[in-house]
């Protein structure tokens, strides 16, 4: 068997076994959202926002925080499956030009990681029907 009919033998049991899990997070991971968590996040008017396919790269100096839904791909399957169990429905990393950082940088990354969670956050839980605040 070659490797990639393996791979797509692996992903389609993978598609299989967790169809209702992929089912119930493509109601959260869809284009609708990410446009609305862009929204929300150039009304900060703090960050410059942009995306890349279905990435968002929130920017501020020399710091980028990316956030993107799971994709459940080949090779993050696992893990982002694995992560969806735990709660957590997507990815969410930040980075910065210079390989070292200051604590005031660090506490900046934190701050925008912060403010890109709680309003993902927000969003997911409009999609999900539990928004409470609004």
């Amino acid at each position: 068997m070659e490797l990639s009919e393996k791979m797509a033998l692996e992903m389609q049991k993978f598609n299989k076994r967790y169809a209702q899990e992929i089912e119930a997070y493509s109601e959260l991971a869809t284009i609708k959202n990410l446009k609305e968590i862009v929204n929300r996040l150039n009304d900060l008017e703090v960050y410059e926002v942009s995306t890349i396919k279905d990435v968002v790269l929130v920017q501020k100096d020399n710091i980028t925080v990316y956030f993107s839904f799971y994709s459940f791909n080949y090779t993050d399957k696992n893990v982002e499956i694995t992560q969806y169990y735990n709660g957590e429905n997507y990815n969410l990393y930040v980075s910065n030009d210079d390989g070292f950082i200051t604590l005031d940088e660090l506490r900046e990354m934190s701050q925008m990681m912060t403010d890109v969670k709680n309003i993902a956050d927000k969003v997911i839980e409009v999609a999900k029907g539990d928004d409470t605040d609004e």
